[in-house]
């Protein structure tokens, strides 16, 4: 191409760059949108072999294997993956789950332990001793977490009905601390250890631990909230009626289910003593503030309300 001016190759040339700076955002793009698909299909991979069961008669892994042979098609995953994952406290986890296998599960996070993410390797690694009934393992390994991350890992194994491991948890986080928890935090792993305690019925050392978070945190309603509460399920409404009432003025404005269930808890503790004018008022407090709510259980609507009605029939 010709160009009769030094001003038309210029323009040339500034039109060539754009096209190629294009053409580059483009590709990087494109590469971007296929690295996030590779991704993706890992993650699948990861999934598949999560949800499989154990079946020792399977020796292929192809296309057909993955609903035919899972054991095979898992442990091929993780060979596959451990060369390119970074997650790689993933090998050890799913193949446990996949195989239901504590040796191969072993095996697999004896590879992992040098991986990036340390914090999870660590949990998981206790997760593994305690699997195997070594609890002096599990804390070998737990004792390398902060005292925070012992609080939310404890927490966690409690919301999901592992009680024992959730004590074990919060109860570390307290012993090791060294001076690193907040007083909130100390008095959300105290909270948390009575509810642990008092799920499993053992009303008195529940109580100790809810005291003892009251200590520390006397302006949080739901510590009050849980000690009034045990108070009254290990047969001291005396005890409930002074720590309830105590609490009223703690009571969040806007959390209306919260307020509510805190009346009906008054209400009961005040009728343990038939002290049934107390108990009305109680409970009508525990409807007023459930109404408020936009959207009401009809169930729990009906479960306040009778609790009222009795208490008025009574009362007459």
């Amino acid at each position: 191409m010709r160009f009769h001016t030094k001003d038309d190759l210029f323009r040339w040339q500034i039109f060539n760059s754009r096209i190629l700076w294009i053409i580059l955002a483009v590709l990087v793009i494109l590469t971007c949108n296929i690295l996030d698909k590779f991704r993706s299909w890992r993650i699948n991979l990861i999934n598949i072999a999560w949800i499989h069961n154990v079946d020792n008669n399977c020796h292929d892994f192809t296309s057909s294997s993955l609903e035919l042979c899972p054991v095979t098609t898992a442990t091929n995953i993780y060979d596959w993956e451990r060369d390119f994952s970074t997650d790689c406290q993933l090998l050890w986890l799913s193949r446990y789950r996949a195989t239901k296998s504590l040796q191969s599960a072993q095996q697999t996070f004896e590879r992992s332990t040098n991986c990036s993410q340390h914090d999870q390797v660590v949990v998981w690694g206790g997760e593994l001793a305690w699997l195997q009934g070594n609890r002096d393992g599990a804390a070998h390994w737990w004792q390398q977490l902060s005292s925070t991350k012992l609080i939310d890992w404890g927490s966690n194994r409690l919301s999901n009905h592992e009680v024992e491991q959730g004590k074990f948890l919060l109860t570390m986080a307290l012993e090791f601390d060294q001076g690193s928890l907040t007083q909130a935090q100390r008095s959300r792993a105290l909270l948390r250890l009575g509810d642990a305690l008092r799920s499993s019925q053992n009303w008195s050392e529940a109580i100790y631990y809810y005291q003892t978070a009251y200590q520390i945190a006397p302006d949080n309603p739901e510590v009050v909230f849980n000690l009034g509460l045990t108070y009254r399920q290990n047969g001291q409404p005396k005890e409930a009626i002074a720590t309830l009432e105590k609490g009223l003025i703690l009571l969040p404005p806007f959390n209306y289910g919260f307020t509510a269930y805190y009346y009906v808890q008054l209400g009961l503790a005040y009728q343990d003593l038939e002290l049934w004018e107390q108990a009305v008022t109680a409970y009508k407090q525990a409807v007023s503030w459930l109404h408020r709510s936009k959207h009401v259980n009809p169930e729990e609507d009906q479960f306040f309300q009778g609790l009222l009605d009795q208490a008025q029939n009574i009362e007459k």
